[in-house]
């Protein structure tokens, strides 16, 4: 654990997993409440809010297309045995200048306050599968490899109930 809190990490890689940006003038992280108060960066990191709950809601029309992942009820419509299930969100703000929308934010939830009674987890290969795929690329002349990276794959996902 020692040698791993020595090493130095890029500002990029360090900037994406705190969900911050780096403020031009000061250098220092801001998260997206410190990048709405500020007027410098306001309009944008709002923008780009409103987009991100476009994407998730049922769109902004000619801005975003919807996903229907949620819906937005008044608090007095939520089952009264669910109330206690309600967990919190996170606004994380990353800047991705290698995107064609450079500005990105991601609206993640409280999963330690999940109570969902199906399966959660993630299903993705296993390290051996992984290992025995690129190893079959690199053992094979002339092989070519292509990966993917699909959007807004894990969204929209079939649940048997609503969650709060």
């Amino acid at each position: 654990m020692q040698r791993l809190a020595s090493r130095k990490f890029p500002m990029e890689l360090l900037c994406e997993f705190a969900g911050a940006v780096m403020d031009d003038d000061t250098g220092d992280m801001l998260e997206y409440r410190q990048l709405v108060k500020n007027p410098k960066y306001r309009d944008t990191w709002s923008k780009a809010f409103g987009k991100e709950i476009g994407r998730l809601a049922q769109g902004q029309k000619g801005v975003v297309e919807g996903t229907n992942t949620v819906f937005f009820i008044p608090f007095e419509q939520i089952p009264k045995d669910r109330v206690k299930d309600i967990t919190y969100t996170r606004i994380c703000a990353n800047y991705r200048p290698e995107k064609s929308d450079p500005n990105r934010i991601r609206i993640t939830l409280g999963g330690n306050l999940i109570n969902y009674p199906g399966d959660v987890g993630t299903r993705t290969a296993d390290m051996l599968t992984v290992k025995l795929l690129l190893n079959s690329v690199i053992s094979t002349p002339g092989a070519k490899f292509m990966s993917l990276d699909i959007s807004n794959f894990y969204l929209m996902a079939p649940m048997e109930r609503y969650e709060y």
